[in-house]
């Protein structure tokens, strides 16, 4: 916080920050009422503290895939970006790791994004995880996507700060904060 320690026990102190003492006579403060304090004062918040936000991108592009992980990454630290090159690979991944939000490309061999869509949203464990469909294909997959029970859609090329949108749109991602 680039504040001194003093500062912050005067703060517990005057009951601005919630805090209390360990039975050792520490000052401990937890996270989330740390955040609330930040946020309500429009302090920067160490990217450290921020929430983290896991996206799977199933597509069998490798290259593409590479360079969006990286383009993500660099345009939000927040976003943990793990990949699959497809739909089979992709729907065990999700059953095991439970990501919050998944971008998958329409067009895979053996199960495509569509059925990886309808396979997710069939199921209670994950129909609530936000999918995103993506295409190279035009918007004629758009309707498709929505059909299957995906939370939005993107036509590619896009950016990563297309992406981001949509995930905040979507619900995946708390809008962005003034970070340091």
């Amino acid at each position: 916080m680039k504040v001194s320690h003093v500062a912050v026990m005067r703060w517990v102190k005057k009951n601005f920050l919630r805090g209390g003492r360990t039975p050792g006579g520490h000052m401990r403060i937890q996270k989330d009422d740390l955040l609330a304090f930040m946020r309500q004062r429009e302090m920067p918040i160490p990217r450290r503290l921020l929430p983290r936000l896991s996206l799977l991108v199933i597509d069998d592009e490798a290259t593409y895939v590479n360079a969006l992980r990286q383009s993500l990454q660099r345009a939000d630290a927040r976003l943990v970006v793990d990949a699959c090159s497809s739909g089979l690979d992709g729907l065990l991944r999700v059953g095991a790791d439970m990501p919050d939000a998944v971008l998958v490309d329409a067009l895979m061999p053996g199960v495509d994004g569509l059925d990886f869509c309808r396979i997710v949203k069939a199921h209670p464990r994950t129909r609530n995880i936000p999918v995103v469909g993506m295409s190279g294909r035009g918007a004629a997959y758009q309707d498709r996507f929505k059909a299957a029970g995906a939370a939005a859609f993107l036509e590619k090329p896009f950016t990563a700060k297309e992406v981001l949108e949509v995930l905040r749109r979507v619900g995946a991602l708390p809008p962005r904060e003034m970070v340091r």
